[in-house]
């Protein structure tokens, strides 16, 4: 059994897997949490895959042929795609794409003085709850507002400042810009 290539199984694992590490980098700063995750996760997969390919080599004896050898590779495969992926910030693009127009219609809301409203809603892709402030502030010029990811802390959010270059002195936490009016924003106890 050790000696055969992955199985379905191990595939779905290794994709979930992805999937995760996909969704724990598609904000605009990356948790913490992620690359614990992405670390433990994809060395238990990889180590496990080596050690089974070892294996089945010793065992066959040169007999592994190349359409053999072909079956042992959507892992690695999947594991190049994702650090390709995450090379490239694609998970946060493709979410912040999707979301933009609804992120912008939230954050006028916001600098207009509207109040978030208490519990949770979709903006776009992003999850953000309107209590403790996380809903999002006003501030002078724009406004800034928390991404609510479960199961992580809220730390992680977006700036909308469309009247020119931000200024971080009066601001708390750290920022980068992302483009145009749009900056991430990490909150001062997110680590």
């Amino acid at each position: 059994m050790i000696d055969r290539p992955p199985g379905w199984w191990f595939l779905t694992l290794a994709s979930v897997t992805a999937l995760i590490s996909f969704y724990g980098t598609s904000v605009s700063w990356w948790y913490f949490e992620t690359f614990g995750f992405m670390f433990l996760a994809w060395g238990s997969l990889m180590l496990t895959w080596l050690v089974r390919l070892v294996v089945a080599a010793w065992k066959a004896r040169r007999a592994l042929t190349a359409a053999r050898l072909l079956r042992w590779l959507p892992v690695p495969l999947i594991f190049c795609g994702v650090v390709a992926a995450l090379s490239a910030d694609a998970p946060f693009w493709v979410r912040f794409t999707l979301s933009e127009a609804s992120l912008e219609r939230y954050a006028k809301e916001i600098a207009g003085g509207v109040e978030p409203s208490p519990g949770c809603r979709w903006v776009g892709l992003y999850r953000i709850c309107g209590d403790y402030q996380n809903g999002g502030e006003a501030i002078p010029g724009g406004s800034r507002f928390l991404v609510t990811d479960w199961p992580l802390m809220p730390s992680r959010g977006f700036l909308w400042f469309p009247n020119g270059q931000l200024s971080t002195e009066d601001l708390d936490g750290d920022y980068r810009h992302l483009t145009g009016p749009w900056y991430g924003w990490k909150g001062w106890d997110g680590v």
